[in-house]
């Protein structure tokens, strides 16, 4: 595997980490981000556990869903919960 291609597989993977994060703290399944977002379960799955379906459009959905920033789904960054933070 080229570095790129690692580079880009670790990236995918921090974005979905960081979706099912903020997805947890908002108290959400992924049935219920499914269904805020207009996408399958299915999808929103392989975007959180492999990286995939990460598509501008799919990122933004998220992102409205969850009441963040795309750039923190993207970038990481910080928001707090309570007072908590979260990411």
């Amino acid at each position: 595997m080229s570095e790129k291609t690692h580079d880009l597989i670790e990236f995918l993977n921090a974005v979905g980490d960081r979706i099912a994060r903020i997805r947890q703290v908002r108290g959400m399944s992924r049935d219920d981000l499914a269904d805020a977002t207009g996408l399958t379960y299915a999808g929103i799955y392989a975007t959180e556990t492999r990286g995939q379906g990460t598509q501008i459009d799919t990122i933004y959905k998220i992102a409205k869903a969850l009441d963040v920033s795309p750039g923190v789904i993207l970038d990481g960054g910080t928001i707090t919960l309570n007072a908590e933070v979260i990411v």
